[in-house]
């Protein structure tokens, strides 16, 4: 079931124009409870986009290039992150953001570190940021504080939601 929502929402992010005509793209390598982006992340590259992938920690903490044969590191979080040396986004692009829980005014409940709030607070407003979530995760409402960043769009494998609709 897991891996046919993962091809439903999969087929949802091919048929998004905005997703598609951004030149970068950030994504991520999925956790236990996450959706698994890894398709369209190839699609994407295929088509000339440049890869982007969570990285580091703390003060460090950035969205970093991965260039598809460049080995992944294991990082402080478990997660798979590119060379610390790799560049760092400064495009336009389209970040696609996983989490735990969603609402329908696009609010986003992670995994309780604040890692994205910290990093997307310094996402420029041209940037997109679009929630990816199963619809079993989808919430009446979450609580959201002053530093929370709402998504603009949320996609899952039944729809696609889009902020102020």
């Amino acid at each position: 079931m897991r891996q046919e929502n993962d091809r439903l929402i999969d087929g949802q992010l091919r048929k998004l124009a905005e997703l598609n005509s951004s030149t970068a793209l950030v994504g991520y390598f999925a956790l236990a409870d996450e959706v698994d982006v890894g398709r369209f992340m190839d699609y994407r590259r295929e088509r000339g986009a440049r890869i982007y992938l969570p990285s580091g920690r703390g003060a460090h903490a950035c969205f970093r290039e991965w260039r598809h044969n460049e080995e992944l590191l294991r990082g402080d979080a478990g997660c798979l992150e590119p060379d610390p040396s790799a560049a760092e986004l400064e495009d336009e692009s389209v970040i696609l953001v996983p989490g735990r829980a969603f609402d329908r005014s696009l609010a986003r409940l992670g995994r309780g570190g604040g890692w994205y709030d910290r990093v997307l607070a310094g996402c420029g407003e041209r940037d997109l940021l679009v929630g990816i979530s199963y619809s079993c995760q989808m919430v009446a409402a979450l609580p959201v504080e002053a530093h929370d960043k709402r998504m603009e769009l949320l996609v899952s494998e039944r729809q696609v939601l889009v902020a102020g609709t």
